[in-house]
């Protein structure tokens, strides 16, 4: 099967000059300018299918349900000017939901204050503030041993 575009298979590592048409057409420039506008992939369009225009080909494979290979072939390249011909909206990427974990709240302790109910993240942030301002406001060097007056002796002369 040919596709739309009568564009050759191309994968990672080709470049421009590899991939002219006798009109002097760019099939990877093209590819890039295609997936930006069906995809907003933010490719760089210098004509290099280089890791970034690979992971956006593979994106654009998974989310248009293609088999994801990153070779954009005959179904890839009807895949692409179908969505871009039709302005149609690329699907949402599907989010993968994670298991859910237990999440056990952290106890509230009671205060003997006006602050009321606190639970230990307030108490942590409360004491790391206080070790702060300790720690700002207090002398860095402790002050020097001051040495006792000798007393004098009386001795009568």
């Amino acid at each position: 099967m040919a596709n739309k575009l009568g564009a050759p298979t191309i994968r990672q590592g080709g470049t421009d000059d590899k991939y002219l048409t006798e009109e002097g057409v760019s099939w990877v420039t093209t590819l890039q300018d295609m997936l930006n506008k069906v995809g907003n992939y933010g490719l760089t369009e210098d004509g290099i299918f280089g890791s970034k225009t690979l992971a956006a080909v593979k994106d654009f494979q998974r989310r248009a349900g293609l088999t994801v290979d990153g070779i954009v072939g005959d179904n890839t390249w009807n895949a692409l000017y179908d969505f871009w011909s039709s302005g149609q909206a690329l699907p949402s990427a599907k989010i993968t939901p994670v298991p859910s974990t237990k999440i056990t709240p952290i106890p509230s302790v009671e205060l003997p204050s006006a602050l009321g109910k606190l639970n230990w993240t307030t108490i942590g942030i409360i004491a790391a503030i206080g070790f702060a301002l300790f720690m700002m406001f207090s002398k860095s060097e402790p002050e020097p041993v001051r040495e006792r007056p000798r007393k004098r002796s009386r001795r009568r002369r």
